[in-house]
């Protein structure tokens, strides 16, 4: 069993791509492109797609991307998205799945005569105002002709005319299907909040990020520090402490902005509309664990479509401005 052609619409970056293996019987395939061009999100909207009845989660897997369905949107359209985001593909089965499932239903007390080598299946995420509500697989051209033990002459291999028999053939597809799975390999994975006081217990992953903040407060040359000058402002609660922690973190998002995108269109000999924003909160007030209530930096890209957190850029991007970082 193959996939032969993947058709993605709506689907982050992506508003509509088809392409197709074109025959080839190779089991390695390359995406070659320019960073920032889209080759990371045709893997993403790969392994968005999945045939499994029971999808196996990022937690299960050391290394394996998760998925939520918020950031499969359109980045251009966040703001208030009603459609489908669509990933379809395209299987071939072989001779000897033909000769597999002929066995396993008659079995099961039907009798296949034929069944089309080439189908699609559509797996459609529908969202409402920016609102994930449903996802479906919709299931075309598997069709053929067969009957039950009881009747005389073939009958249509649909879902309405045997359905039990079309059923068990889809359960059979499901499971010999290849499997899809997307390792982003990606050494740096840049948090999307760095917290501003240590905690009990944390990592030393979270020190480190904490002191990236503190060599870009450096950078500025202004004599301030994380925590009296991020930290103590982010939790006063004070008017005059929140305007000077926003333009203190304004003035960080600029320079560092200046730093990385100045370097990435000179590097790429492009130009780029991207900045960095940066953000300060204080956590979410309701929630019973403290840890939760901790202040935090958060770090964004922002250009013309709107707002990414950092992991959603390029793997090459992200490694680029973790280096600058």
């Amino acid at each position: 069993m193959l996939y032969s052609e993947f058709h993605i619409k709506n689907f982050k970056g992506i508003k509509d791509l088809q392409f197709n293996f074109g025959g080839s019987t190779s089991r390695v395939h390359t995406l070659v492109g320019l960073n920032e061009s889209g080759k990371t999100t045709v893997l993403e909207a790969i392994d968005a797609f999945s045939m499994s009845e029971e999808d196996l989660g990022a937690d299960e897997v050391s290394g394996r991307a998760s998925r939520d369905e918020h950031s499969l949107i359109p980045v251009s359209r966040r703001a208030n998205f009603t459609g489908e985001v669509e990933i379809a593909v395209s299987i071939e089965l072989t001779e000897r799945d033909v000769i597999e499932l002929t066995s396993l239903l008659k079995k099961r007390a039907y009798t296949l005569s034929n069944i089309s080598k080439s189908f699609q299946i559509r797996d459609v995420y529908s969202y409402r105002d920016s609102k994930f509500e449903s996802r479906t697989a919709w299931w075309t051209g598997f069709t053929g002709t067969g009957r039950t033990s009881g009747q005389r002459k073939d009958h249509a291999f649909t879902k309405a005319q045997a359905p039990l028999a079309w059923t068990e053939a889809t359960k059979f597809v499901r499971a010999k299907a290849p499997a899809v799975w997307y390792f982003p390999n990606f050494l740096f994975d840049f948090p999307e909040r760095i917290f501003l006081e240590a905690q009990e217990g944390e990592s030393a992953t979270d020190a480190f990020y904490r002191s990236i903040l503190q060599d870009m407060l450096d950078l500025l040359g202004n004599d301030t520090n994380v925590e009296t000058h991020l930290r103590d402002r982010a939790v006063s609660g004070e008017s005059a402490d929140r305007t000077s922690l926003d333009n203190l973190v304004l003035a960080m998002g600029r320079h560092m902005g200046a730093l990385v995108f100045d370097a990435w269109r000179t590097t790429l000999r492009r130009q780029t509309a991207m900045g960095l924003d940066l953000r300060v909160g204080y956590g979410e007030p309701e929630a019973p664990d403290p840890a939760n209530r901790r202040p935090y930096v958060e770090f964004r890209i922002v250009d013309q479509d709107g707002y990414f957190s950092v992991a959603e850029r390029s793997l090459g991007f992200r490694w680029f401005s973790f280096f600058f970082y």
